[in-house]
């Protein structure tokens, strides 16, 4: 590795430690910042770590220096405050359209925006009354796929699964395939909810996008009318 090449993977090395490490109330020391770095097989002297606090502060992260023996450094300010933080993991903990599995993964990485000794407050169950957790792994990404039609103005293919008329809305009936214009997207009654335009019956319909599966972007170009611009939920 070269002398550059070497520099470049300390300062990101040193970027990334105090990112994982500190906050507002703990730091690292110089030894503990050479410590480490020598642990993961880069040589540094303080003079070098010290222009790569400077060059981190110049670049604009909140790098603080802490007046403690021996002086500690700390990234202090942070893309979310603590409290952010606990509204999102509580929003995602309660969302009904992601699964458990989705649930548990979104708040591992909401946790690693916190500092160490942040993230044991952010273990937070929330119970909601009558929710019922989706079972479909299926919603986050039809939704961003839905969205990426409605900007590339293509149609949207996909099968869909209407409720059972003898097991209510929440059994899955006969399941049909559907080739439509996306207009917009709605969240209500606890999922996502695609409004297209029927070409064929000249009409507008609403899926619920966890009942959608296969759903793909078509090379077919979206249908454009004034009742299409027109659209709204509300009306």
């Amino acid at each position: 590795m070269t002398a550059n090449s070497q520099a470049k993977l300390k300062l990101l090395r040193i970027t990334q430690m105090l990112q994982d490490e500190t906050d507002a109330t703990q730091g690292l020391s110089m030894s503990d910042i050479i410590q480490r770095l020598n642990e993961q097989g880069i040589q540094a002297e303080r003079k070098s770590v010290y222009r790569d606090l400077d060059l981190l502060r110049q670049f604009g992260l909140d790098v603080r220096t802490f007046q403690r023996n021996p002086v500690q450094y700390a990234i202090v300010k942070r893309s979310f405050s603590l409290p952010e933080l606990k509204i999102l993991v509580d929003t995602v903990q309660a969302c009904p359209f992601v699964t458990q599995r989705q649930a548990d993964a979104l708040v591992r990485t909401i946790r690693e925006m916190a500092s160490p000794s942040q993230r044991s407050q952010l273990a937070r169950p929330v119970h909601v009354s009558n929710r019922v957790r989706q079972k479909s792994e299926s919603v986050l990404g039809n939704v961003d796929l839905a969205h990426r039609a409605l900007a590339a103005k293509s149609q949207v293919t996909f099968d869909y699964a209407a409720p059972s008329p003898e097991g209510g809305a929440e059994t899955a009936g006969e399941s049909t395939s559907h080739t439509h214009t996306p207009v917009a997207i709605a969240y209500a009654e606890g999922t996502y909810h695609l409004a297209c335009w029927n070409e064929a019956d000249e009409r507008f319909d609403t899926f619920r996008m966890d009942r959608m599966e296969n759903l793909e972007i078509s090379e077919r170009p979206a249908v454009r009318s004034d009742a299409i611009r027109s659209f709204s939920f509300d009306s």
